[in-house]
């Protein structure tokens, strides 16, 4: 069996390992519990949103409310189907992203879709996806959510250098990074299905798709490429039609073949194609910092069962620099 092999079998059992043995590292994990609670706990009930410093909940806006936005020329995120500006309703700050190509209007649409779905069970996904504030389909279609001013999470580095100085050690790091674990075991366990995060072809595009709370914790904003997998009837997905190429893309995306990609001869996949992203998007979360080397070598590690005990263990508790913190 190949050292890729042997990442894929393991990774498997990643999400659930680390919860059990965070669970067993009592003082961190209250610890841990305490870094990662997020501003993003709104308990209101099923179509309704209260942000800032709202003390009642308020029904989601409608494009009466909407259409009278007061929308800055602050762009907070732009890409080739969307453009999000900073927005006020009643003094509070607001993210207004507007489709910018109709061709993309399906896509857009499965965002709100999934905003909406997420949105109706609270508690379910607590603390791990934006806020939906409100929506508005009449002319250009518009999304309106919270905004969290300090951007997508692959400015991790740059957030933490210029605004967290003081935070940025190895346990808030690999915080986040458990946070990534988390949110993608919670789309992989769903109870209509387990939902694919697609559009995520390497480190930085996949963290573009998440948000960083002010108390930098980790959330999922985009979600216009979330396709189910339905088992029951043998649905699996393919993300996109184009070939994926990379080490990032998991064995299962790749075309395997000489000849030119063909892409209805492509063979379809499940969700599983998402945990082989981890080591690389826990890599980049941690990055260079300060006792990053040892858990470094346990994400590339050959041994299966040294490299699940090594790069666990070494993070939550065995290893001097989290000992340290948690104490």
């Amino acid at each position: 069996m190949t050292i890729n092999e042997f990442r894929r079998s393991l990774l498997l059992i990643i999400p659930t390992t680390l919860v059990l043995i965070l669970y067993q590292q009592n003082g961190w994990l209250f610890y841990f519990k305490v870094l990662g609670n997020s501003s993003n706990s709104s308990e209101c009930p099923s179509g309704m949103f209260r942000i800032g410093h709202m003390i009642d909940c308020h029904q989601i806006l409608g494009c009466s409310v909407i259409n009278d936005l007061i929308i800055t020329d602050q762009v907070l995120g732009e890409g080739a189907q969307k453009m999000v500006k900073r927005g006020l309703w009643q003094d509070h700050e607001i993210a207004v992203s507007f489709l910018k190509d109709l061709d993309y209007l399906d896509d857009f649409r499965h965002g709100l879709d999934m905003m909406q779905l997420f949105s109706e069970e609270p508690g379910h996904l607590e603390n791990r996806v934006v806020q939906l504030v409100g929506w508005c389909f009449d002319q250009t279609p518009v999304i309106v959510t919270e905004i969290h001013p300090l951007g997508a999470a692959s400015r991790l580095h740059a957030v933490l250098q210029e605004n967290f100085h003081e935070q940025d050690h190895l346990l808030v790091r690999f915080r986040i990074c458990i946070e990534f674990v988390e949110i993608l075991n919670t789309l992989h366990t769903h109870h209509m299905g387990p939902r694919v995060l697609c559009d995520a072809n390497y480190p930085e595009k996949a963290l573009s798709q998440f948000l960083l709370t002010n108390n930098l914790s980790l959330i999922l904003n985009d979600m216009d490429a979330l396709p189910r997998v339905d088992r029951e009837s043998g649905q699996l997905i393919k993300c996109g039609h184009r070939e994926l190429q990379g080490d990032f893309v998991a064995p299962e995306q790749r075309w395997d073949s000489d000849q030119e990609y063909n892409d209805e001869e492509m063979t379809h996949y499940d969700e599983k194609v998402d945990i082989w992203k981890i080591p690389d998007i826990c890599k980049f979360l941690i990055g260079d910092i300060n006792g990053a080397n040892a858990p470094e070598r346990c994400l590339s590690s050959g041994s299966p069962r040294g490299h699940l005990e090594c790069a666990v263990w070494s993070y939550c508790g065995a290893s001097p620099e989290l000992s340290n913190r948690s104490e």
